[in-house]
């Protein structure tokens, strides 16, 4: 009697470990989201925009050295409000670039 019983918690105890394991071991999947009221929205990340958002609009008119680079290189900036520019590049390298310094 005692052996089966044995048995029985030593499977489900191997096979409960077994589980938290591969549970740790399996990539997961981060994928970013927001709710809209009750629906699960995902975000995609685009490589080559970078949104900037200032803390207020006087800051925001301090940034014309960007625009003055953009002049210079395939930068695209759009003004989403008085604070809030979103800038298109056409490679992954500039719009890393951008953010680098902003860090």
């Amino acid at each position: 009697m005692k052996k089966p019983l044995f048995s029985i918690i030593l499977t489900l105890l191997i096979g409960s470990l077994i589980t938290v394991i591969c549970s740790f071991i399996l990539p997961i999947n981060h994928k970013v989201y927001y709710y809209a009221y009750n629906e699960k929205v995902y975000i995609k990340k685009l490589d080559s925009k970078v949104a900037i958002r200032y803390k207020n609009s006087e800051a925001a008119q301090l940034s014309n050295a960007i625009a003055q680079k953009s002049k210079n290189e395939n930068f695209e900036i759009k003004w989403q409000d008085s604070r809030t520019i979103v800038i298109n590049t056409n490679s992954v390298i500039k719009a890393d670039s951008l953010i680098t310094p902003l860090a």
